[in-house]
């Protein structure tokens, strides 16, 4: 990994990060914000891609603001711990280097936040959350043109706009579009409580 917190009060702003073998930006505990960053790419907007992940969350709390995030081979955003996570105002795009890899992937964590980010050209899902308890907030972003490396991920479809599994999710006021396969995918089975409302879906 590049840069590695465990502190409070954190602010990690105006840098590139690119070309890592790990993590670009790996939170593991306290508190910290990345903004008005580049994720994957230098500071004259040229890919180079970190080997797994751009911004990985295992602990702590994270705003992730106004940060360009693209080419990363695993996901562009990793969450799989953390007590409060917030993905707003970014352009995340162009992540994942074949059919299993995502935009933004949830594995863990509580308190998720998406809003108002551009979430565009995943090579698997634009928002993986696959296996989770819910409690995601997804709300006023634009996710286009997922599943970009075809979508067959081990025998599994991966090309929809966001796959979530759980319950008590929120999804509203998105703009989910030309997509590889669904816009919104609720998986896991038995579900409830999910709020899919006022979302401009083609």
């Amino acid at each position: 990994d590049v840069i590695h917190t465990v502190g409070d009060l954190v602010v990690i702003r105006n840098i590139a990060v690119h070309g890592n073998n790990n993590a670009a930006i790996r939170v593991d505990g306290g508190s910290t914000t990345l903004t008005n960053a580049l994720i994957g790419v230098n500071a004259l907007g040229v890919s180079g891609g970190n080997k797994d992940y751009g911004v990985e969350i295992l602990g702590g709390t994270a705003i992730i603001d106004s940060t360009y995030i693209a080419t990363n081979t695993d996901a562009g955003i990793l969450i799989n711990g953390g007590t409060s996570t917030t993905i707003q105002n970014n352009h995340i795009t162009n992540n994942g280097d074949h059919a299993c890899d995502d935009n933004i992937t949830i594995q863990g964590g509580s308190v998720i936040i998406i809003q108002q980010n551009l979430i565009a050209n995943a090579a698997s899902l634009g928002i993986d959350g696959d296996g989770i308890a819910g409690n995601v907030t997804i709300l006023e972003n634009t996710i286009t043109n997922s599943g970009q490396d075809g979508g067959n991920c081990s025998g599994n479809i991966e090309n929809a706009g966001i796959l979530l599994d759980g319950d008590n999710s929120n999804i509203s006021n998105n703009i989910i579009a030309s997509n590889g396969g669904a816009g919104i995918v609720l998986a896991g089975g038995n579900t409830s409580g999910n709020l899919i409302s006022q979302n401009s879906i083609y």
